[in-house]
């Protein structure tokens, strides 16, 4: 909800609070719920500014849930905002 309403730094402060207590559980990539966080803290992480973070929050989910076009396309945005534009190209085809 934070992130909903443009609080961000407080959405991320909650979104890293949670996957911290979900990482390395067992059986992670079957919750329902952990692709949309990842998603979400990856979006986050990017619009925030910090396009390192976003990028291994991304490689991290792309671990659990292989081909997640949502965290290939956030890479491809980070990358773009970070001027390679190559790369950004070649994430989204």
């Amino acid at each position: 909800e934070y992130a909903a309403v443009g609080d961000r730094e407080r959405a991320l402060r909650h979104f890293t609070r949670s996957w911290e207590g979900l990482r390395g559980s067992a059986g992670l990539d079957a919750n329902p719920f952990v692709s949309s966080l990842v998603s979400r803290m990856t979006r986050t992480l990017r619009v925030t500014g910090e396009l390192t973070g976003a990028e291994r929050m991304a490689e991290e989910g792309l671990r659990l849930f292989p081909g997640f076009t949502d965290l290939v396309f956030e890479q491809a945005l980070a990358a773009q905002e970070a001027g390679d534009e190559e790369r950004a190209v070649d994430l989204l085809e």
